[in-house]
């Protein structure tokens, strides 16, 4: 017993100077599962309550309606806050969501998955080529949403993202 614990501890501290030898995180560390690619932290919160709205802007298709209606349902069950369906006023909307052109019907290797996500203390905006990026930035903006004092938020900040091993 005591060689194995023993062989976990060595293993544990080789396993750490590989990886100390790493690039270092970015300076906002944030609780989003994969890491984007770039993190600038702003300062303040975006305050979500039942006001809370998605628009969406540009190209626009039947599952961008879909993904926005899970989204708000998902974020719901994060919360417990009753949200209205996604709207078409752009200037109610605390998400504004803009999409530039469609994707495949079915995802190809190499498709666009990039977008960038910007949290202010008034509200927030997704931009995306295609659907595919915008699928990746709902999810982040879930990830983002927490448990303050006054209820729930989201902290500024300023996100690009693309996938980290593209494929050749």
């Amino acid at each position: 017993m005591f060689r194995i614990v023993r062989m976990t501890l060595v293993l544990s501290f080789l396993i750490a100077g590989v990886a100390g030898g790493q690039a270092a995180p970015p300076p906002a560390l944030l609780p989003i599962m994969p890491l984007p690619s770039q993190v600038k932290p702003g300062s303040g919160e975006f305050v979500i309550n039942n006001g809370f709205g998605v628009t969406l802007e540009g190209f626009t298709e039947p599952r961008l309606e879909r993904a926005s209606e899970r989204f708000l349902l998902q974020l719901h069950r994060q919360t417990a806050l009753l949200f209205a369906k996604t709207s078409s006023d752009a200037a109610k909307a605390t998400l504004v969501v803009h999409t530039d052109h469609a994707s495949k019907e079915i995802q190809e290797l190499g498709e666009d998955e990039s977008y960038s996500l910007e949290v202010t203390t008034t509200g927030a905006r997704l931009n995306a080529a295609n659907p595919l990026g915008v699928l990746r930035g709902l999810q982040t903006f879930l990830q983002l949403v927490e448990v303050t004092p006054e209820g729930f938020a989201a902290p500024a900040v300023m996100i690009q993202d693309q996938p980290r091993f593209p494929v050749p």
